[in-house]
C-alpha cells in the first residue's frame, strides 16, 4: 500500500510542476515580452466571453489553438481584429483576403482578414475551464492554490501523524 501511495502521488507532484512550468512561462510571454496570445511549445490558449461561436463553444470554455502554415475555409481560427482576439469561423476567401463569421452571428463580420493576423487554429474545446481558471486568478483563487499546493505536499506527513506514526523512520 505505501508503494500505491508513491505510485499515485509522484505523477500529482510532476503534473503540479508542470503546470507551475507553463504558468510561469505565460507570465512571461504576457508581462516580459508583451504578447497579447502566449505560444508555448506551438500551442496558445484563450477563454471565450461572448456567444458568437455557439453551440460549438459557449462563454466559460477555454479553446487551445495551434500555429499552422495554412488555412482554410472552414476552419475556426483566432485573430487579431484591432487590438482584440478573436475567434469565428472562416467562411471564404476574396482578393487573397479571408472572410470570418461567429456561427451564432446572421452576418460576416465587416472586416476581411489578411492571412498574417491568424493567430492559430482551433484544436480543442475545454468546457467551463475558462470559468474556472478566472476564478484562479482572484486573490481567494491564489490563497486557495496555495493551501492545495501546500496540503498535497504535506499530506503523506499529516496522515501518518495521524496514525500514530513518525514523520521521519526510525533506522
Amino acid at each position: 500500500m505505501k508503494y500505491l501511495k508513491k505510485a499515485l502521488v509522484w505523477p500529482l507532484y510532476l503534473i503540479v510542476i508542470s503546470l507551475i512550468v507553463l504558468s510561469v512561462m505565460g507570465i512571461y510571454q504576457r508581462v516580459v515580452k508583451r504578447e497579447q496570445l502566449p505560444v508555448i511549445f506551438g500551442f496558445s490558449r484563450a477563454m471565450v466571453i461572448s456567444g458568437s461561436m455557439e453551440p460549438i463553444f459557449s462563454a466559460g470554455d477555454m479553446l487551445i489553438f495551434r500555429e499552422c502554415e495554412n488555412y482554410s475555409i472552414g476552419d475556426i481560427v483566432i485573430f487579431k481584429l484591432n487590438g482584440s482576439l478573436i475567434t469565428h469561423r472562416i467562411i471564404g476567401s476574396e482578393n487573397g483576403l479571408f472572410i470570418t463569421k461567429g456561427d451564432a452571428n446572421n452576418i460576416p463580420d465587416s472586416e476581411k482578414l489578411p492571412p498574417e493576423n491568424i493567430c492559430g487554429k482551433l484544436t480543442a474545446v475545454l468546457p467551463v475551464t475558462g470559468f474556472i481558471v478566472r476564478n484562479l486568478r482572484t486573490p481567494i483563487g491564489i490563497m486557495l492554490m496555495v493551501i492545495a499546493g501546500i496540503l498535497l505536499v504535506e499530506w503523506p506527513y499529516i496522515t501518518k501523524k495521524k496514525k500514530g506514526g513518525s514523520a521521519v523512520e526510525k533506522a
